[in-house]
């Protein structure tokens, strides 16, 4: 093969593989021999280098950034972790975020797109983990509420609806949608103070009637007093009354004056309409479900804060008590026995023991069967979808719960007492203090659970564990 090399190539007199020595290593004389030789190669070499760590670390400054904004402010689990299970609306102009602006640097803003925000002042937070947080849009002050994935579809769904309504002064304005690779983000109107606000601290909004606000209400199928909210007054001077949150919103066609309820019960517990509740089979709901919800809310302001039907339990002993036939009313010890005298302690046993009890009882038996009718109505369709982001994210570690269950909510709600140590320190402030704040994060958000899940045990009255539940047989 060597004969047949081309005997006119272009030959160096340098050789191409300098010789050993033996002054050094073959490999160490090599490189030192080819960098000193090259100086191009060096320069080029060198710019690999510094540009691949420079790379590197724009990487990791990028994601801790991100990681940043889109980590909530310590004021949101505040918020979440509060007793009566009330959470602050979303669009709000309050004193302590106008104080907060001035002390954060511009390090504190993120930018997605044309909307800008500050992750540091949280104005509120809804349900499946959305968050609303002080930004600017186009050189104004907004609202930005920032959605999960698995909420794409409403978060659309309320976009739209709120584009077709741009025109109508007591809609809340839409300015802008914006996405990353986490989140959607959507630049909304801030507002002064919501109509739940107003009504707790009238003082605080002098000039403005209850009864004016009241007539510009209009309906969407999710009225309460956190979604109706008080603008910042206008180039006049007029405040308005606007309706925010669209994302149960249905619009309804021309000729139909009813609504199927395939996607689930619409609505906030304790603002539904009992025809929602009941679900009855062939009778689709009609607008008159937010007449309903209107009729609560004007009740709440004119009473100045009370709910016509303010506690399920109370109510449900109340109307036991106030019976029109004398033999239905309950005896004295019966009353006593009642949930509502329980204490958070005895409600969280009492919630551990059914868990326990149904653990591996199969899904067609008898009490299970009772435990999970009408339970779409308790869990308010899906459970995991009313929890805080964190407890979110912790039960998603270690099994995957059905959020149509109410077992299931039993389960997560044992589980996570069992290990309320173990938790992260994030979810254990999210859910507070056992028993008072552990019991009041589930009840509050699920009203119906302790009543529902006592009368569907009541099965199981006869049984040892469930005795200082439920009243013995001689007593009835």
């Amino acid at each position: 093969m060597l004969r047949e090399f081309p005997v006119n190539l272009q030959r160096s007199g340098e050789p191409f593989i300098p010789p050993r020595t033996s002054s050094a290593p073959p490999a160490s004389h090599y490189n030192q021999h080819y960098f000193d030789t090259d100086p191009l190669t060096l320069a080029v070499f060198t710019l690999l280098l510094g540009g691949w760590l420079a790379f590197a670390l724009t990487c990791l400054l990028r994601a801790a950034r991100l990681q940043k904004a889109h980590r909530p402010a310590d004021s949101a689990e505040t918020f979440e972790s509060s007793s009566d299970g009330h959470q602050p609306n979303t669009h709000l102009m309050n004193s302590s975020a106008s104080s907060n602006s001035n002390t954060c640097s511009e390090m504190d803003e993120v930018n997605v797109g044309k909307i800008t925000l500050r992750p540091a002042e949280v104005l509120g937070h809804g349900t499946a983990g959305t968050f609303v947080f002080r930004g600017h849009f186009d050189g104004r002050h907004v609202a930005v509420k920032r959605i999960l994935p698995e909420c794409f579809e409403v978060a659309e769904r309320e976009v739209q609806l709120l584009r077709e309504s741009d025109t109508h002064p007591n809609v809340i304005r839409y300015f802008c949608t914006e996405r990353d690779r986490l989140f959607t983000y959507i630049a909304i109107e801030l507002c002064a103070a919501t109509l739940q606000q107003y009504v707790e601290d009238p003082a605080s909004f002098p000039g403005l009637n209850a009864v004016t606000l009241l007539e510009q209400t209009m309906f969407h199928r999710d009225l309460k007093p956190r979604n109706i909210l008080i603008s910042c007054p206008g180039p006049l001077g007029r405040v308005r009354a606007l309706i925010s949150d669209f994302g149960l919103c249905k619009k309804m066609l021309d000729g139909r004056c009813s609504f199927s309820m395939r996607s689930g019960i619409p609505g906030t517990e304790g603002w539904i309409a009992p025809e929602v509740l009941r679900d009855t089979p062939g009778s689709n709901p009609t607008a008159a479900v937010d007449v309903f919800s209107a009729g609560c809310v004007f009740y709440y302001v004119v009473s100045r804060g009370k709910h016509p039907f303010d506690d399920v339990i109370a109510r449900d002993l109340i109307e036991r008590m106030i019976s029109v036939a004398p033999q239905s009313r309950p005896s004295t010890y019966c009353v006593l026995k009642h949930p509502f005298f329980w204490s958070p302690e005895k409600q969280l046993l009492f919630f551990q023991d059914v868990s326990d009890r149904i653990e591996k009882e199969p899904g067609e038996g008898s009490i299970v069967v009772r435990l999970e009718a009408a339970g779409r109505a308790v869990v308010r369709t899906n459970w995991r979808m009313h929890i805080s982001v964190p407890l979110q994210t912790d039960l998603r570690k270690f099994r995957t719960y059905k959020g149509n269950s109410v077992r299931d909510l039993l389960r997560a709600m044992r589980n996570k007492k069992h290990h309320y140590h173990e938790l992260p320190k994030e979810v254990q402030d999210t859910l507070g203090e056992v028993p008072e704040g552990f019991v009041s994060y589930f009840t509050s958000r699920f009203p119906r659970l302790l009543l529902h899940t006592h009368n569907a045990l009541h099965i199981c009255a006869h049984e040892r564990q469930f005795h200082p539940y439920y009243l013995p047989p001689s007593a009835k």
